[in-house]
């Protein structure tokens, strides 16, 4: 077994706590302010307007995934830490996912 991988094992855990417990509580702070901003520009430009319902629907869907992703994160770092092969390719994919939905909101 790789050195790396008990430490692969903690950042899976830290990653995924952090994920499930900070990151759904930043999103929200950050989805209010956006809207709310929105919603002053869209007074101005009603072009804007159907940002609105797009941002309050979408959010929670990338909620969602994230936490998913956290969650899986937490419940595969034993798998991680004994070094199983399978855990490879679903980190790989599950990193992809959360990147994709971080990526989304930027």
């Amino acid at each position: 077994m790789p050195a790396a991988v008990p430490a692969l094992a903690i950042l899976a855990v830290v990653v995924g706590l952090f994920v499930v417990v900070v990151a759904p509580c930043l999103i929200q702070t950050s989805v209010e302010r956006f809207v709310a901003a929105l919603i002053k520009i869209s007074v101005e430009k009603p072009a804007y307007a159907s940002g609105i319902q797009i941002f309050s629907n979408l959010y929670p869907i990338y909620r969602g995934l994230i936490f998913i992703g956290g969650v899986t994160l937490v419940l595969i770092a034993i798998p991680i830490s004994k070094g199983k092969k399978w855990t490879r390719r679903l980190i790989m994919t599950e990193s992809t996912v959360l990147d994709y939905s971080y990526g989304l909101r930027c």
